[in-house]
């Protein structure tokens, strides 16, 4: 009884561990019960595991790539053929692997010296590489911001001003541009107009004969209004100039890099280019007009050397002519800011252009009665714009309320109206185009810098660390014993090798002994399914089918393991740098997540300072409208990008929580994804860096699938545990 439950349990485990059906087992457990005749000793009991046991393996087919031997055909042979066969077999590539590694071990201490130096130095040259290509990132993204701010303040492809032929500052962008800049040039004229002709309006009502009795009041009025219109006038003759220095220089920032790159080539115009950049790191620092004149001059030097070939900025305009328009025009604006300041100074004379005196004479050659003998006191003088624009109002407001001007009011009034409506369309545009100005010229700083500074220090840096990375190999080319070595075992790219083909070889027999799973069941299935079959033919298939899982789960669990054993091990420390990943072990790809995770941890505290240093900005921004409050913005937001390793403006709506503007807020960082196509961002590096440690539903990475795969090569031999054993304990 104890021998027919035992049977019967070995059954019932067949059937339940593979879905197969007791019927084909009915017939033998019925006639394990009968009694043996007196006469014949008792045979010994049957089991499933007798009956099922593993089959050799020279009985089992299977289809590996890659392994060729006699008696192999297209990769397909008996089991026991396939493991030893002569080429592409995990036997044969292991014995070629213990070979190399024998050999490599047999090199000497100098020799494998030569191959961890040439390691140290792919390790320092793919550093210097990934900076370099960090700066890359900075410089499109300088370059990108800068562009798009010009584009949008000129139009296409357009400065305020830019330089003729003969070297001369000509207007670029017009009035009927509709860039912010020709928006706010047609406003400007337009407010220019209106109050010219209010200006001759008063005054010529005051130079008529219907003001014969006009007031020493009405005098110093006129006085004033001629006092801040001048200094109106040569305030905006000093933003001219500027905004003219400013073009030039944009002329230059766009082109330089062409420059730079001849410059670089030519050891004669190392002395030129060391004062170009000496006299620009004076000037970042301090923007004063004698700091940018120096850094005109020292440019105007660069550019003259006589054997340089360089390739004109502007079609038909030489360097030479930038170079000069751009010492011009700050000289010009030097000139225009002492203009300025001579409107402010009571002590100034006729002889000084810009003065309060020369404008008093022009006017009275123009109204000679108007002004009689009145003066303006020191206090009275303008001091700024504000203050100008202010005294200017109260001066005409005070003229005409005088009943002098009575007959005049109506026409006079309404000079005032459109005077004030142009003002205010002027002072709507005029914040706008403040804060791309600012954000153009600290763009436009940010990529000179980096061209001048930083970009030649990571240019030699990785040119010390690619010429390094040269002589390291050749020295290990030099020597064949070592070189032979390391490709033996490793192969031309340290992708290869020995090592390479064994693990190769031993991913596609597991492959193939998974395709050998499937083909038994199916085989066995065709013939339990099939009604023509017999009895003791279904019987025959189940038999097949275990016996085969038995010998086919062995041999996978032992080539799962050595698989996985090795891609956790992969090669030292001290040649990571020379392999491919599939080289690197467990050790060297947490490595690269803890890194990646520690850079995630520090941009995510940049990301959330930057973010709070933005707001503030833009509030205050907002707020004032002040140019200096837009320079802050712009850097807040050049540093909100570099946090995050944004490259493109148009990639900033990204971090908005609605993806299109800042109304919701910004994003928590832990919420942002990949902020870039190429995931070169620090939340890209980090989930490929996770990926590589990580189990997806595809079945992640190779480490990961041979792990899965040792696992369910264990619950497999587990559930065939039952059926195994043919030698069944009694029960008492």
């Amino acid at each position: 009884m104890a021998v027919e439950n035992k049977f019967r349990l070995n059954v019932i485990a067949a059937s339940v561990l593979m879905g197969l059906s007791l019927s084909a087992m009915a017939e033998r457990g019925a006639s394990s019960a009968t009694t043996t005749p007196a006469e014949t000793a008792p045979a010994k009991p049957a089991t499933l595991a007798s009956l099922a046991v593993p089959l050799k393996d020279d009985a089992v087919t299977v289809t590996v790539k890659g392994v060729e031997c006699q008696g192999i055909n297209d990769g397909t042979g008996m089991l026991k053929a396939i493991l030893e066969a002569s080429t592409g077999s995990v036997g044969a590539t292991n014995q070629a692997l213990t070979a190399a590694q024998g050999n490599y071990a047999q090199l000497t201490s100098d020799q494998k010296k030569l191959i961890t130096d040439l390691n140290d130095a792919v390790s320092v040259k793919n550093q210097a590489t990934q900076a370099w290509n960090e700066l890359g990132n900075k410089l499109s993204a300088a370059n990108s911001v800068y562009t798009d701010s010009l584009n949008s303040m000129y139009g296409e492809n357009k400065n305020a001003f830019t330089v003729s032929n003969e070297g001369k500052v000509v207007a670029d962008a017009s009035s009927s541009d509709g860039s912010t800049y020709g928006l706010l040039l047609n406003a400007n004229n337009d407010f220019n107009q209106k109050v010219s002709a209010l200006y001759t309006g008063v005054a010529t009502a005051l130079n008529s004969n219907n003001h014969e009795e006009q007031t020493q009041t009405n005098q110093l009025n006129e006085v004033k209004v001629i006092a801040y219109t001048n200094y109106l006038q040569q305030y905006a003759a000093f933003k001219t100039a500027e905004l003219q220095v400013d073009s030039i220089r944009n002329i230059v920032v766009q082109n330089i890099a062409s420059v730079l790159q001849v410059v670089d080539a030519n050891p004669a115009s190392s002395d030129s280019l060391g004062a170009f950049k000496a006299a620009f790191n004076t000037w970042k620092d301090d923007k004063s007009d004698a700091n940018e004149k120096a850094l005109a001059s020292s440019f105007s030097t660069l550019v003259s050397e006589g054997s340089l070939s360089l390739q004109d900025p502007i079609s038909g305009v030489t360097w030479a002519n930038v170079a000069s328009a751009w010492s011009t025009a700050v000289q010009d604006k030097i000139d225009a800011a002492t203009h300025l300041s001579n409107a402010t100074d009571p002590k100034k004379t006729e002889s000084d252009t810009g003065s309060l005196a020369a404008a008093l004479s022009s006017f009275k050659k123009t109204y000679a009665s108007a002004l009689g003998n009145v003066s303006l006191g020191e206090s009275d003088y303008p001091s700024d714009l504000q203050g100008a624009m202010s005294g200017l109002k109260a001066a005409y407001t005070a003229l005409l309320t005088d009943s002098a001007f009575k007959k005049d009011s109506e026409t006079l009034n309404q000079l005032i109206l459109h005077a004030h409506d142009a003002g205010d369309v002027l002072d709507g545009l005029k914040g706008d185009y403040l804060a791309q100005v600012s954000d153009v010229n600290q763009a436009g700083t940010a990529r000179l810098n980096l061209l001048l500074n930083e970009l030649p220090v990571q240019q030699q840096k990785l040119l010390t660390a690619w010429t390094n990375y040269q002589t390291k190999k050749g020295n290990l080319s030099n020597d064949s014993t070592a070189t032979g070595a390391w490709k033996e075992l490793y192969g031309e790219d340290g992708n290869g090798g020995a090592l390479g083909a064994y693990l190769d070889s031993l991913k596609n027999t597991s492959d193939g002994l998974d395709d050998a799973f499937a083909t038994a069941k199916s085989t066995y299935q065709s013939v339990a399914g099939n009604k023509q079959s017999t009895q003791a033919q279904k019987n025959a298939a189940l038999y097949k089918l275990i016996g085969t899982q038995k010998v086919l789960t062995q041999e996978k669990l032992k080539l799962d393991t050595a698989y996985l054993n090795v891609l956790k091990t992969g090669v030292s420390a001290d040649i990571s740098s020379l392999v491919g990943d599939r080289f690197k072990g467990l050790d060297t790809l947490k490595a690269d997540l803890n890194t990646a995770a520690t850079n995630k941890a520090e941009a995510k505290a940049q990301y959330v300072d930057a973010v709070k240093a933005y707001r503030d900005a833009d509030s205050a921004y907002q707020a004032s409208k002040s140019e200096a409050d837009a320079a802050t913005l712009a850097t807040a937001k050049a540093k909100l990008m570099t946090a995050v390793g944004i490259t493109s403006p148009s990639d900033f709506s990204k971090l908005y929580v609605n993806n299109t503007d800042m109304t919701q807020g910004f994003k928590s960082f832990d919420n942002l994804s990949a902020l870039t196509a190429d995931n070169s961002d620090v939340i890209g590096k980090y989930n490929a860096a996770l990926a590589a440690l990580d189990t997806t539903s595809d079945g992640g990475t190779e480490i990961q699938k041979v792990r899965k795969a040792v696992v369910d090569d264990m619950n497999r031999l587990a559930g065939l545990m039952p059926l195994s054993s043919c030698s069944p304990r009694q029960r008492g």
